[in-house]
């Protein structure tokens, strides 16, 4: 099932192993680090840092050490770095239970729609933090700065969304008209035809319309870029969330009680009711570290 799942750790304990870690912690840390990387061979550019950082655990547990004690865990890193550090995080805390940080599955899914509900209701635009604490649900690790964002409010947001539909829709009829006359028997139809018939279409997006001659051209230089380029945005896996931002994430999810029993998609409005609210109590009242898993 897409969407989220949710767990909680032991926030003293968390605090604690990330401000004064102990030789055994940094171990298997270093341990997972090594594991990571390995997993992610092959994926960093030639000038990546972290080619330089040491490959066995006990050479890697002072680079834990030290990243460990950075305000800023990602910053530095690039997309792959990224990834890396937070597989470790997130490997770390799942599966070390030497580590100590009293690992808990809290609901084992709620649907991407739940969240959704929330951010509309809140104004929050998907996958852009903001000073609501709903909205780092599932995009915001442990000290993860997110790079600023254009200013766009909700509203823009839905109809650039409703734009999108309309014009993937328009896109989807003009390749099912050219699909059906080369069944029909046009057999000299060509994908300059099929440019032509886009170009003369206004409710296609220019977006889409250079995307597909992109597609449709012979030259390959320019996708390759694309693929070898790693200033891309990355986007996290996981979030994590103090007991005090839990509070304030569980007063959210409260004010949007109404719209959540107003909302058309059933599934949603139960799931709040049985998975999403019963679970984000129980790490409130526990006083524990909120640790939500994107689940594609």
């Amino acid at each position: 099932m897409a969407g989220y799942i949710i767990y909680s750790l032991d926030w003293p304990k968390f605090r604690d192993m990330v401000e004064r870690p102990t030789q055994q912690q940094l171990t298997l840390l270093a341990r997972v680090l090594a594991e990571e990387r390995e997993n992610l061979d092959g994926e960093f550019e030639d000038a990546d840092p972290i080619l330089e950082w040491p490959s066995d655990p006990e050479s890697l547990a002072p680079v834990v050490a030290k990243r460990l004690a950075l305000p800023d865990w990602y910053g530095d890193l690039s997309r792959a770095g990224k990834q890396l550090w937070e597989g470790t995080v997130f490997s770390a805390c799942m599966n070390c239970t030497k580590l100590g940080l009293d690992f808990r599955v809290d609901n084992d899914g709620v649907y991407w729609d739940v969240i959704e509900v929330g951010w509309k209701h809140l104004g929050v635009v998907p996958y852009t933090i903001t000073d609501v604490a709903l909205s780092a649900f599932g995009t915001r690790p442990f000290r993860y700065h997110q790079s600023p964002k254009p200013n766009k409010s909700r509203d823009e947001y839905d109809r650039d969304q409703d734009e999108k539909r309309a014009s993937l829709g328009a896109l989807g009829d003009v390749l099912g008209q050219f699909l059906s006359s080369a069944k029909e028997g046009q057999k000299d139809l060509s994908p300059e035809d099929l440019l032509a018939m886009l170009e003369g279409h206004e409710g296609i997006a220019p977006v889409y319309k250079d995307a597909l001659k992109d597609f449709l051209s012979d030259d390959d230089s320019e996708l390759d870029s694309e693929e070898d380029d790693d200033s891309g945005e990355w986007s996290p896996m996981h979030s994590m969330h103090t007991p005090a931002e839990v509070q304030r994430i569980l007063a959210e999810l409260k004010s949007i009680a109404p719209a959540m029993k107003a909302t058309k998609t059933g599934d949603a409005r139960q799931q709040y009711e049985d998975d999403l609210m019963p679970a984000i109590e129980s790490i409130a009242r526990d006083q524990r570290m909120l640790f939500i898993q994107v689940d594609t």
